[in-house]
């Protein structure tokens, strides 16, 4: 497989293009920081997997985390080069399916790139060429 191209990120404002339609179910304004900033940095495959887990899955979700502003980022205990401030990343919460099935589906997508983390409440996902996969103590299963 070729490298994916971590440098592109679409940058957004989400008083002004937050109701833009990305996918067929998801809009700007749901990769949004928490923190209430306006800017928004998204890599394009972000809400093109989004809609992939939903469409496989059968699962409406609206992301737990996407971008975050490198404060945000820090208020939240992240990394300092979390692919989150880049608008590489979002947290996939799993809604009556498996957080495993939703990581297995991803794994086999990804293949030999991309950041996978598997937890309790569902699924980290970030766009990098570095393959990374992981699962956190909170995940039981």
């Amino acid at each position: 497989m070729k490298a994916i191209d971590e440098s592109t990120i679409y940058v957004f404002s989400k008083s002004k293009e937050g109701e833009t339609q990305l996918t067929k179910n998801f809009k700007v304004k749901e990769f949004a920081c928490s923190d209430g900033s306006d800017v928004i940095f998204i890599h394009p495959l972000i809400p093109v997997i989004c809609q992939l887990v939903r469409n496989n899955f059968s699962m409406p979700f609206a992301p737990n985390s996407a971008y975050r502003t490198v404060t945000h980022n820090k208020k939240v205990g992240g990394v300092n080069d979390s692919n989150h401030a880049l608008g590489r990343a979002v947290d996939i919460p799993a809604k009556n399916v498996a957080p495993k099935k939703i990581y297995d589906f991803l794994d086999k997508i990804f293949g030999d790139w991309g950041e996978l983390g598997l937890y309790s409440w569902g699924v980290h996902i970030g766009i990098q060429n570095k393959k990374e996969r992981f699962i956190d103590s909170s995940y039981k299963g």
